[in-house]
């Protein structure tokens, strides 16, 4: 701690500095004598400390605090996401100190939040409260154990399914975006911020390198999109140039909600039980029965990883599997 300095007026002052989470908190104290100002500061500090102190924090707090430190490098999504968990997960420990936190109390907490909630869900907050804990109660031993994940089951419409979607909504303020996910495999939030600047029409192409996506407040924001890898130069289809409005006229006319919004009134009218996410699954399934290589499929969709390929290969078409069935029957007829 820094000395007390004698001011001209033959009182005494100290400026000290308390730092917690990486902001600096300033105070000065002034006093008859040195001595006694800088009792009062070493006072000050000490008290400071201890509020500051971790393993003095509730679990909340350090939750907020953490949002808090990197509101400005994590995505509008995320900070959202974060704060949903830190409000809504965890309810018997995040009011709890840090250091009064034990293995069974958190593994209490987890098993009390899986209740009828989905895997990726339980596997954020539960990440969330990982990164968390290792930096406010870096020293604290734990092990979370998650349930066991389930095969997921998707839904991944049929050509007719997509002709119907597409016939039903033309005209709609959906048809666009339902034709760019279905033609490119477009993510709903890379469709909505779909700009002429990012369209060339002599070379038939759109470069995806933005998203908008809604932060905590609600309000809708441009940013980078989900990954790296997610920003790509597509080849747009002729049957996705004709439909384009007029050059310089808005492209996309509604949120991302929205989209989602009008696309299960459409899927419940025509008895369909899609989410508008099945129609990038639907692009992936195209480009499987094609035959595009993996690593040319990844780029088109914007992954990192094969994973979501993956998936898509154990739910292939219906009327592909039948195909397959039959040759295999007709393969054992032939042997009897």
């Amino acid at each position: 701690m820094a000395r007390a300095k004698k001011l001209p007026s033959g009182k005494w002052r100290i400026r000290v500095c308390v730092t917690s989470g990486g902001q600096s908190k300033y105070k000065c104290f002034t006093g008859n004598t040195q001595k006694e100002t800088e009792q009062l500061a070493a006072q000050y500090t000490y008290t400071q400390q201890e509020i500051f102190n971790p393993a003095n924090m509730t679990l909340f707090a350090a939750m907020n605090e953490f949002i808090d430190n990197r509101n400005n490098i994590l995505s509008p999504t995320t900070v959202a996401l974060y704060r949903i968990i830190a409000r809504t997960a965890f309810s018997s420990i995040k009011d709890l100190k840090l250091s009064s936190l034990t293995q069974t109390l958190i593994q209490k907490a987890i098993n009390e939040y899986v209740a009828g909630r989905a895997y990726k869900t339980v596997s954020n907050a539960t990440g969330f409260l990982s990164v968390v804990l290792k930096e406010y109660a870096p020293e604290f031993q734990y092990k979370l154990h998650m349930p066991q994940k389930k095969r997921k089951t998707i839904a991944i419409p049929t050509e007719d399914d997509v002709a119907r979607l597409l016939s039903e909504s033309r005209g709609a303020p959906v048809y666009l975006p339902i034709l760019f996910s279905t033609h490119l495999g477009m993510r709903r939030g890379e469709i909505c911020a779909i700009d002429w600047k990012d369209i060339n029409l002599d070379e038939k192409t759109i470069r995806i390198n933005e998203s908008i996506a809604q932060d905590e407040f609600g309000a809708l924001v441009r940013k980078k999109p989900k990954t790296v890898q997610s920003e790509r130069v597509l080849k747009l289809t002729d049957q996705l140039i004709a439909e384009l409005p007029a050059v310089g006229e808005k492209i996309i006319t509604i949120a991302p909600k929205t989209i989602t919004k009008h696309f299960a009134e459409l899927a419940k009218r025509l008895n369909m039980k899609y989410t508008f996410h099945s129609l990038r699954h639907y692009y992936a399934s195209i480009m499987l029965k094609i035959g595009i290589p993996d690593k040319y499929a990844m780029e088109r969709m914007g992954h990192s990883t094969n994973n979501m390929l993956k998936t898509v290969y154990q739910h292939t078409f219906t009327s592909e599997q039948e195909v397959i069935n039959a040759k295999l029957q007709d393969y054992f007829d032939q042997k009897t």
